[in-house]
């Protein structure tokens, strides 16, 4: 493709280059304000046999971004008075289905990633894997959180609170299992009535077998992901606990959701009734700057459920956007092939989405976050 001579695109050739060889296969990335999008870039094949190109109807997996829709969830239950971020989990769950939960645990440490649930995949049990991908049909939500509580391979190995420790996919879905309860909707169509629908976000699923949107399905179809030797990634399963990890779609779409993120001109959220409940989710400068971090956690931040960017984000040096005195949230994600970033600064009103459909790709290039907000930043 034509390399253009912007800043932006240079720079962001020079990483493909760099990892050409490596078997990269494309990527779609777009950068944007509160109110429009001022760049978009499309590279590669979305199906290297069929030589078809990335372009703007491309469905991407997003990976852990997904679980944003979950805490925005339970803000949104929160503000209505429906729920209390606070209060004990067994206010909201039956006890007896979740024998693994053995302290006082609430929303606010789950959303935090300080519930104590101490796994991840290199160390859990294999069974639990083979509970939460399928080959089968999704179960209901309840169902696959039970199996997984009833395998006793996963419980809290700390005082919720005590630590942080990145909770995969278990926390954020016992939090939509909450929302699920208190909502009375299956946690996928509360997600699709009050967040997708509202944004105009028409090409979104958020289940891996695309059973809540259809629509998606021939271009998902179309869409081939490849590991890091270029070849590609035949298997593909589903997803029990789908609202960690799963949600699939344009990059056109997460635009619209990234820049429901920012405040409109007046002040008010797309998101949220009252204003006050959308500025939780914006860290103060002291939160950043002061927060404690775990060392097994590499120095990642969470607030509200959103990944904090700044120099205080160590992990793998991949995510240091250097400068800890601008606040800049958001979220990574990654799937078998796919990976996903959004972000956004919220001080300075702009943003970026990047979604590939490579296992290794530029999401995995060293200093490759850094440099391109960097560039970024002065675009606006």
């Amino acid at each position: 493709m034509p390399r253009g001579d912007s800043e932006f695109e240079r720079l962001v050739f020079s990483y493909i280059d760099g990892i050409a060889e490596q078997g990269f296969r494309g990527t779609a990335i777009s950068v944007f304000t509160r109110d429009e999008t001022i760049l978009e870039f499309t590279y590669g094949y979305k199906n290297t046999a069929e030589e078809t190109p990335i372009d703007s109807e491309t469905v991407f997996e997003w990976g852990s971004i997904t679980k944003l829709f979950t805490w925005i969830s339970v803000l949104q239950l929160y503000e209505q008075g429906r729920l209390d971020i606070h209060a004990d989990l067994f206010t909201y769950l039956p006890r007896e289905d979740f024998p693994n939960i053995i302290y006082p645990t609430t929303l606010y440490h789950l959303m935090h990633h300080s519930a104590g649930f101490i796994g991840y995949w290199g160390s859990i049990d294999v069974a639990m894997r083979n509970v939460i991908f399928l080959e089968s049909p999704i179960p209901p939500l309840e169902d696959a959180l039970r199996s997984i509580s009833a395998l006793e391979v996963l419980i809290q190995q700390a005082q919720p609170g005590e630590h942080f420790f990145y909770s995969n996919a278990y926390g954020p879905s016992l939090a939509a299992y909450v929302v699920q309860r208190v909502s009375g909707l299956p946690f996928y169509q509360y997600v699709h009535n009050n967040i997708f629908e509202p944004l105009g976000m028409r090409y979104t699923a958020l289940k891996s077998d695309l059973s809540d949107n259809m629509l998606l399905l021939e271009q998902r179809e179309r869409i081939v992901s490849y590991g890091h030797d270029g070849l590609p990634i035949a298997t593909r399963r589903n997803f029990a606990l789908y609202p960690s990890a799963h949600a699939t779609g344009t990059i056109s779409d997460m635009v619209i959701f990234a820049q429901a993120l920012f405040l409109d001109e007046n002040g008010e959220s797309a998101l949220f009734i009252n204003p006050e409940t959308h500025l939780k989710i914006f860290p103060s400068l002291n939160i950043i700057q002061n927060a404690e971090t775990d060392e097994v956690a590499e120095g990642i931040i969470f607030h509200y459920g959103f990944m904090i960017f700044g120099d205080r984000n160590l992990y793998s040096n991949r995510f240091a956007f250097r400068d800890s005195s601008e606040r800049i949230i958001g979220h990574t994600g990654g799937t078998v092939g796919f990976r996903s970033i959004l972000w956004i600064d919220i001080d300075r009103g702009i943003g970026m989405v990047m979604s590939e459909n490579t296992n290794f790709g530029l999401s995995a290039a060293e200093s490759f976050y850094a440099d391109i907000a960097e560039v970024i930043l002065r675009l606006k």
